[in-house]
């Protein structure tokens, strides 16, 4: 392995290191720029995706600069992190309250959870939104269409829970959901105009495709972490710098093929086991699975919606799950900076522990039983 220096190319953790090495005043949190600027700059929507206005990219659809702006309320971002943390922690209480395997499951993955806190994310709203989904379409209520619509708007990958209205075969729900998404759509042609609105989806792409495919260590998906070990590619080692791995150098486009193989197999797996069976929960965690294998980008405040499959497992009689619950969160707990170095988390980062803990709670899920009065 190789350490290399690469110029030109800016990393957003290294970014606050850099400008204090400077002597630039110090960046605001990415909090801030993330679920803040955006917002702000949402009235003024010429500049909602100009990177110059703001510390940070808002990589976020139109509609949603447009459903944030109620927060955006105050110039003092603090009030702003104030209301936003209030509405999340509303939100980890709804979710954990249910069940003693609900509340164990939330405080599993609390080291994720302290992640999409202390960043701002809103991956706890979405899986909010998706839990909400879920139960909505248990219920046969109509809520299902537009929560479902709002998170897949919010977040792209919530369009995984698509497959359980198939499977289902909630037609109507899918209806619902589908002029629930072109009202969703059209929003930003009643706030700004047609032609603002279709400029700003084309910023939207444009600053997607600009994000491109990150290698670095955080990256915890199929396809990261198959181009670190199989191609010559360069990626950030966070606390190193610059690296290549390259132990087999494979065409890149070959790589990312097989990772998305891989990943719609599991995928597969997972969804036809959990309708040959249909417990409660069994579509959720789907779901779950689903976005952690075929999300080509995967940080690791998204491993939160583990909290699906997790509440499922620890609800089992048989004391046998516990052990596969307890390996999972020994992986999780054991690779934490607090106890090993900052260094070592990083190699450990790199290898994607976090997805190799994940596929134990897949495995483990996969081989829960059906149970005989199921429907």
């Amino acid at each position: 392995m190789e350490i290399v220096e690469k110029r030109g190319a800016p990393l957003h953790s290294c970014d606050g290191a850099r400008h204090r090495a400077q002597g630039d005043p110090p960046r605001q949190p990415r909090f801030q720029s993330l679920l803040y600027g955006g917002p702000e700059r949402a009235p003024l929507s010429q500049d909602l995706y100009n990177f110059e206005k703001g510390p940070d990219r808002f990589l976020y659809p139109p509609v949603t600069g447009i459903l944030l702006v109620p927060f955006a309320f105050s110039s003092e971002w603090h009030v702003h992190q104030f209301v936003w943390h209030g509405l999340l922690g509303f939100f980890v209480f709804l979710l954990a309250r249910g069940s003693w395997p609900a509340l164990f499951a939330m405080m599993i993955v609390s080291r994720y959870l302290a992640i999409n806190l202390g960043y701002g994310q809103i991956n706890v709203a979405v899986l909010a939104l998706v839990v909400g989904a879920h139960l909505a379409l248990e219920r046969r209520s109509r809520w299902a269409a537009p929560l479902w619509a709002l998170a897949s708007f919010v977040k792209v990958y919530p369009l995984a829970q698509g497959m359980e209205f198939l499977l289902r075969r909630r037609w109507r729900e899918l209806g619902l959901a589908a002029l629930a998404a072109a009202l969703l759509l059209a929003l930003p042609a009643l706030v700004w105009g047609w032609d603002q609105s279709w400029r700003l989806h084309g910023d939207f792409l444009r600053a997607l495709e600009g994000k491109g495919m990150p290698l670095h260590s955080h990256n915890q998906s199929i396809s990261a972490l198959l181009l670190r070990i199989f191609t010559k590619e360069t990626f950030v080692l966070h606390a190193y710098g610059w690296t290549t791995w390259g132990f087999v150098e494979l065409p890149p486009a070959a790589v990312r093929a097989a990772a998305l193989l891989a990943g719609a197999l599991a995928t597969a797996w997972g969804w036809l086991r959990a309708h040959r069976r249909r417990l409660p929960l069994d579509y959720a965690a789907a779901t779950a699975f689903s976005l952690l294998f075929l999300s080509h980008i995967v940080w690791k405040d998204y491993f939160l919606f583990l909290f699906l499959p997790l509440r499922q497992l620890i609800a089992e009689k048989p004391v046998r799950w516990k052990w596969w619950v307890g390996a999972y969160a020994a992986m999780v707990t054991l690779s934490a900076p607090d106890l090993l170095t900052h260094k070592i988390t990083v190699w450990l980062d790199a290898w994607s522990i976090h997805f190799w803990a994940a596929i134990i709670l897949w495995t483990a899920w996969l081989r829960i039983p059906p149970r005989t009065n199921n429907p």
